[in-house]
């Protein structure tokens, strides 16, 4: 669904078509276009309420040429067929389609089951940010890959989620490295080095926890994102789960079955 739910979008093979929220005519007239991508594996809908809407198409790899993944635009600009970029790269069996909350762009993040650098025990990673619109009337929208601060395997990549202007990239060999990036994939500010693999953005954007669980120990660093400035860090041994309070100054975590039976239970903290 669009972000104002008044368009759907539904793939079948080789194509998106796109309806008005209504479905009223069984016959199917109440189709407003449909979107043609050969190939097409998986797709994502911008959450954008307002018209042009955008979504992106996935394209696998086949017979030797690279994956691909294209953003198009609906209702098209006038003589086109609403294609704005598109971004073509190997060594991508499947990808993760994370538009920003207004919709400005996505971040397509990369993964193969084997690296075939030999860097990493879990497969290859590569990310790419994709704008949803031209800067210029009559450019294409830039498509490029995200300068990561450390090179190696993408842990994680999370946008701001009020604005939807900037965002949080983990990534590098362990220990891996934190940046803050804007729009243009630009790095605003270096977090520094640690052991973390998660991203959780506060509710209201302000604040930001980066931790490290899964198979790390479970170090969590908070951040004053306007401050830019480090405000605590705590210890969550084995936490399965995670999240804020909606007004942004509660973090909550837990350890819970069937995961880990034993020392289960749930813990709130102040940010």
């Amino acid at each position: 669904w669009s972000g104002d739910e008044r368009v759907a979008f539904h793939s079948t093979t080789n194509t998106i078509h796109i309806y008005d929220d209504s479905f009223s005519n069984t016959n199917g007239s109440d189709q407003l276009g449909s979107i043609k991508c050969n190939g097409l594996k998986a797709f994502a809908a911008a959450p954008g309420a307002l018209p042009p809407y955008s979504v992106a198409g996935f394209i696998p790899e086949i017979k030797g040429k690279p994956a691909q993944v294209r953003v198009y635009q609906f209702p098209p600009q006038e003589g086109t067929d609403g294609q704005t970029c598109a971004k073509s790269f190997y060594r991508a069996q499947d990808v993760s389609l994370k538009w920003s909350p207004c919709g400005h762009g996505v971040l397509v993040q990369t993964a193969t089951d084997v690296d075939a650098t030999g860097g990493s025990y879990y497969g290859g990673t590569g990310l790419y940010l994709m704008q949803a619109s031209p800067k210029k009337k009559g450019d294409e929208a830039v498509a490029c890959d995200v300068p990561l601060a450390k090179e190696g395997p993408v842990a994680a990549a999370e946008w701001e989620p009020t604005r939807g202007k900037e965002f949080v990239v983990i990534a590098g060999q362990i220990p891996p490295a934190a940046a803050l990036y804007n729009l243009d994939a630009e790095q605003i500010y270096a977090f520094g080095c640690a052991h973390r693999n998660t991203i959780c953005w506060s509710p209201h954007g302000r604040f930001l926890a980066l931790g490290g669980f899964g198979n790390l120990a479970g170090d969590v660093d908070f951040w004053d994102r306007n401050k830019k400035k480090k405000i605590g860090s705590v210890n969550f041994p084995c936490a399965v789960t995670y999240g804020w309070s909606p007004d942004s100054r509660l973090f909550l975590t837990a350890t819970t079955a069937p995961r880990m039976n034993v020392d289960n239970g749930i813990q709130v903290y102040r940010y």
